[in-house]
């Protein structure tokens, strides 16, 4: 029990920062403190710690950002989830579906497929773009403020069980990659960013192109809208990269002189 309660004060330590975590559990083990206690101790400085960072800026200005786009993912994700129920439909069935019928109403196999790829890989890239500016934007609340958004986006938006596939593999795996490698890193590469905003913006274009989102309608205009929308945090990711590049180098002009 006491191994297993020394486990536990581990994991949750690692929500403060490598120095501190590493004095904090030396000072435990020295101590010789059982591991409930230490437990209870971890966790304490965490909280202070946490309740610390909420009382910045940065927190809520990434909850800001980044809930109102977990909305409109989500709702994306709905529209992908049901043309892959469409078209599992129309593969079912295609032995009795006049194909002129396929045609006329443009849900080819081939269009459609084309589309759903396009589709799934927008869903797949907003979402990781959205948790990569979630974790820039809050990197020391990135947990916290995870947990938040996330109980707010599925109480407001609850994810239909036909769908969930989809939730998890197209918006809830991606955002949590986002969200891993922006903790980790204070910016992509100008290359890496400079290649994900462009395949987005690409690929952006052609679901508006294919989908005729220009052509007015409630529907099509909210589309066309959540696109463009989705497709802004790719551009800020290369902005940071841009500017991290400039302090990088002005600094390395400045060391020289």
């Amino acid at each position: 029990m006491n191994r297993l309660c020394w486990r536990l004060a581990e994991a949750i330590s690692r929500a403060l920062e490598a120095d501190e975590r590493e004095a904090v559990l030396g000072d435990l083990a020295e101590s010789g403190a059982r591991g409930g206690l230490a437990v209870l101790d971890v966790l304490n400085l965490v909280v202070r710690r946490q309740a610390a960072q909420w009382r910045a800026w940065r927190p809520w200005l990434a909850i800001a950002v980044v809930g109102p786009l977990g909305f409109l993912l989500l709702d994306f994700a709905v529209f992908v989830g049901r043309s892959y129920h469409l078209y599992f439909w129309i593969v079912q069935n295609y032995a009795v579906i006049d194909p002129g019928a396929l045609e006329e109403t443009g849900l080819t196999l081939g269009r459609g497929g084309s589309a759903l790829a396009c589709h799934s890989f927008l869903l797949a890239a907003w979402s990781w773009t959205a948790g990569m500016t979630l974790a820039f934007l809050s990197r020391r609340t990135v947990g916290p403020a995870a947990t938040l958004l996330i109980l707010l986006w599925f109480v407001v938006m609850p994810a239909p069980r036909p769908f969930l596939i989809v939730f998890a593999a197209l918006f809830a795996a991606p955002m949590s990659l986002g969200m891993f490698f922006g903790s980790r890193f204070d910016a992509l590469s100008i290359r890496w960013s400079s290649v994900l905003a462009v395949a987005i913006a690409v690929l952006t274009m052609l679901a508006i192109s294919n989908g005729d989102w220009w052509h007015g309608g409630k529907w099509r205009t909210r589309q066309l809208v959540t696109s463009i929308i989705l497709s802004g945090p790719a551009w800020g990711l290369l902005a940071s990269s841009a500017a991290q590049r400039g302090i990088h180098g002005g600094a390395q002009q400045r060391s020289v002189r």
